[in-house]
Formats: structure tokens, sequence, C-alpha cells
């Protein structure tokens, strides 16, 4: 068990820290508050972050970021990774990670750092500060995850906390073209995510049918934009067919093309995926399904700090949540922002860097 005690004077403006976000997208979108808040107080503090393929371009123009490490889980390439990282003589490594990892405790004990840190839970013996985890059922995962920052004399308590995520400006030019080329510009458009990691999350049969259809009644002068990933066009297609009014945009290239249009929304409904954050990061009212298996874990994923109505399915398959539920919760998210203007491209909020 280590417990290397940090210097009550030690300089944290001086030092260099390697955070562990090893795990997926939204895992290392909800971390972005850390990265930005430790930043701020220590402005000449070095932060690296140790990502995985499937998440290292969430943080690919984060300005509090300098590099960021890809972890591939193959032997020689965890030694050439593990020897490089080791020769950055880093003072910190930070494990991020909500549940005990084997692969965060490895990287804790043999990645060279001067202190670990991370959240008390199994495998914190292997940190020298064990930040208290807070309780599941009444903290956002984003707000567990910040209390890291109090080994460096930070309160996460008194942090204006937030989601970020910075697109490129490839994406902001896709986005534009699809809304110009829909004529979108000073309209109110409803986006619907029909994509998911799993089949069990994702939503475009029937209930997203009659979802459509009966916001199309609703709103008759809203526009509606289909959010998917480009394997799953043929969905989107099918979908279309029972309900004409709906856009599809072109093939997006990147989850940063995705973020675009997302950012562009006046609503969102989506099944509990990364998008969920990323309508966080520029403020979208999001209606989000939960699979059952998601209230097991305490508090959902839900936007941080951004308006939301959140439905949990009676067992895991979003397609049992009925339209009528659906309606009515879209409604009542639609009633809080009533004067919710439409977005031109100016008016977006962008995270500030």
């Amino acid at each position: 068990r280590r417990r290397h005690t940090i210097p009550a004077d030690l300089d944290f403006n001086q030092c260099k820290f390697l955070f562990i976000r090893q795990d997926l997208i939204g895992d290392a979108l909800v971390s972005t508050p850390v990265f930005e808040t430790l930043k701020r107080h220590y402005p000449g503090a070095v932060i690296d972050v140790l990502m995985s393929p499937r998440n290292h371009f969430v943080l690919e123009r984060d300005p509090a970021v300098r590099k960021r490490w890809i972890y591939r889980k193959s032997p020689g390439d965890i030694r050439n990774l593990m020897r490089e990282v080791r020769h950055e003589h880093y003072d910190f490594m930070v494990d991020l990670i909500d549940n005990p990892s084997r692969t965060s405790t490895l990287w804790c004990l043999f990645g060279g750092a001067r202190w670990r840190v991370g959240l008390a839970k199994e495998n914190d013996f292997c940190y020298d500060f064990a930040a208290p985890f807070l309780p599941k059922d009444g903290y956002h995962v984003a707000e567990r995850t910040a209390n890291v920052l109090k080994a460096f004399r930070i309160n996460p308590e008194k942090e204006p906390l937030r989601i970020r995520y910075f697109l490129s400006q490839n994406a902001e030019r896709f986005g534009a073209n699809v809304w110009k080329g829909n004529g979108l510009n000073g309209s109110t458009v409803l986006g619907i995510n029909i994509s998911a990691g799993v089949e069990v999350r994702s939503w475009w049969g029937n209930n997203a049918s009659q979802f459509l259809t009966e916001v199309h009644v609703r709103h008759p002068d809203w526009r509606i934009l289909l959010v998917f990933k480009p394997e799953d066009r043929a969905k989107a297609e099918l979908l279309s067919v029972s309900s004409p009014f709906v856009i599809l945009p072109p093939d997006t290239p990147s989850f940063d093309h995705v973020a675009a249009l997302v950012s562009l929304l006046s609503f969102l409904v989506t099944p509990d995926t990364s998008i969920v954050q990323i309508a966080a990061a520029f403020g979208i009212p999001a209606l989000v399904l939960h699979l059952k298996i998601s209230s097991l874990h305490g508090h959902l994923w839900e936007p941080y700090k951004s308006d939301s109505e959140n439905l949990i399915a009676s067992v895991d398959n979003l397609e049992t949540i009925p339209a009528s539920e659906v309606v009515a919760a879209f409604e009542r998210l639609c009633s809080r922002n009533i004067n919710r203007q439409p977005k031109l491209k100016q008016d977006i909020v962008r995270p500030t860097s």
C-alpha cells in the first residue's frame, strides 16, 4: 500500500500530470471539467492523458491537454508505451476510472510517476492520495470524477464544472452546409439520434415512427433531423419511409461531424450514448432514453448541467418505451424551453479556451 505524502507546499503549477482515461467516449467527455479546472488553477501545469483508440479524438482540440497517449492492448505496444511514458518523469499519475480497473492499477504501479491519485475504491492501495468516492445515487459521474481535484488543493464543489468539446473547423463547415442545404437556418430543429453502441439501445422502430408523427402534428413548423452513424443509414431510410417529413443528412465521416450537427439543434432525443454529453457541452435540451440496467448503477448518465428529461425502459430494450411516454416527456421538456429561439451559427455558445 502506497501512501507517499504530497508536500503541503508543492507548486502544482510546475508539475506534470498524466491522467488515465482509456475507456469510452462518454468517459472522456465527463472528464473535461477536470482538465479545464486544473489548468485554470495552475496554468503552468502540463496535462497529458492516456486514452484508447476508441476515445482519443475527444480531446484532440482541448487547449488544456498537451499530449494524448494512445493505449493499445498488444504486449509490444504496451511495453513501448510504458517505456515512453516513464521517460516523461510525470509528477502525478491520476486514475479517473470510476470502477476498479486492472489496466489503470498497473499504470499507476509501473508508470513511473512520483505520486499516484485516484478515487477511493477497491484498487486504492496503489494511490498516494485516495479522493472520497461520492455516492453513485446522489452525484453525477462528472462530479464523482472531479473529486480527484481535492488532491491538488481544489474543491470541485466550488468550481463551475462544465463539459467541454471543441469542434474542428471542418466539422463546423459540415454542419453549416447541412443547415444551409436544407433551409434550416432560423428554424426550430429537433434532432433524433437513432444510433447506439448495441442494438437494444438504438431507437428507430415503430415507437420512434409514432413519436415522429405525433411531434410533427403538434409542431408542424418544426424541422426534424435524423442523426445516425453511416452504418445505420438503412435504418434511417426505412424510418423516413413512414415519416417522409424527416431530413436525412449526408453521412458523418467522424464523431466530430456528428457533434457539429448536435451543436446546431434546438432539441435532441437520443438513447443513452456519448451524444448525451455533447448536448450538455452545447446546452441543447435533451430527452434521453435509458436501459433498465442504467438505473441499477445509481445516478443516470444524464446531460450534465443541461436541461433534460430521462426515461428508463422497464426491460433492457429501448423499443419497449411506449411512444406516448416519450411524447409526454418531450412536451415537458419543450414547456420548460418554450421561449428558446432557433439557433443561428453565430449564436452557438463555444466552450472557452
